[in-house]
C-alpha cells in the first residue's frame, strides 16, 4: 500500500448541480490514513451524488477532490453499493474479473472476508448464478469488499451497503469492515450506534449547504 502522506483526502469546497439545479455545495472533508466516518442526511440531499464525486466518476461543478497530492483516480477507491454487480461465473472470476492474481491471493481475501468457509469444500470454483441469485445478500457485499481487498484499495466507499440486510449480516458486515486497515466513508440511514461508538467512527450530516460534524 502507499505511504501513510499519500493516503489523503481532500474534498475542497465541493458543490454540484443537475439540470441547473443546486443539490449541495461547499462541501469539504479531510481524511488520512484509516480513518472512518459515516455520512447521513434526508433523503435526496445528494450523499451518493457525493460518493460518486469522491471515487472520480462524476465531477464536480465546483471544487476539487484530492487524494495525497494530486486529484483522485478511479483507480484509487473501491465503490460499493446495496446490490454488488456479479454475473454467472465462478467466485474466483467473479473476484479477480478475469484479472490475474495468484490462487495464495484468491484464497487469502475470501478467508479475510468469512466467505471460505461459506462455499463448499472447492470455495474458487463455487458458481456464482447471474446477478448472484444463490448467494446471500451479506455474502454478496463480502465479495465486492473481497474484490478490493484483492486490488489493495486503501479507500473503501459505501452506498447504504446494509440497507437490505438483516440486523445480524448488517452488523457481521460492519465490523468486518471497521476493523479493516482501510480508509472508509460509509454513506447510510440507519446507523449502528453501538460499533460507531465501540470503533471511534465520525458521524458527519450532509446538508444542501456542506457537511455538519455532529
Amino acid at each position: 500500500m502507499n505511504s501513510t502522506s499519500q493516503n489523503q483526502l481532500s474534498v475542497n469546497d465541493v458543490s454540484f448541480a443537475r439540470d441547473k439545479k443546486l443539490i449541495f455545495k461547499h462541501v469539504n472533508l479531510q481524511m488520512k490514513d484509516r480513518d472512518k466516518v459515516i455520512i447521513t442526511g434526508d433523503s435526496g440531499v445528494g450523499k451518493s451524488t457525493l460518493l460518486n464525486i469522491i471515487s472520480g466518476q462524476l465531477i464536480p461543478n465546483s471544487g476539487q477532490v484530492k487524494f495525497g497530492e494530486r486529484p483522485i483516480a478511479l483507480s484509487d477507491s473501491v465503490l460499493i453499493s446495496q446490490k454488488p454487480w456479479l454475473f454467472k461465473g465462478t467466485i474466483a472470476e467473479n473476484l479477480s474479473l478475469y484479472q490475474y492474481f495468484s490462487k495464495e491471493k484468491l484464497v487469502k481475501v475470501l478467508k479475510e472476508v468469512h466467505l471460505w468457509e461459506e462455499l463448499g469444500s472447492q470455495p474458487l470454483n463455487f458458481e456464482v448464478e447471474s446477478n448472484g441469485t444463490n448467494l446471500s445478500g451479506g455474502q454478496a457485499q463480502r465479495l465486492a469488499i473481497a474484490r478490493g481487498l484483492l486490488r489493495k484499495k486503501n479507500l473503501f466507499l459505501l452506498d447504504e451497503i446494509t440497507s437490505s440486510l438483516d440486523k445480524e449480516n448488517a452488523e457481521k458486515i460492519r465490523t468486518l469492515i471497521y476493523q479493516l486497515p482501510i480508509m472508509m466513508i460509509e454513506v447510510a440511514h440507519n446507523i449502528d450506534f453501538n460499533l460507531v461508538k465501540k470503533y471511534k467512527i465520525k458521524i458527519y450530516t450532509l446538508t444542501k449547504d456542506g457537511i455538519i460534524d455532529e
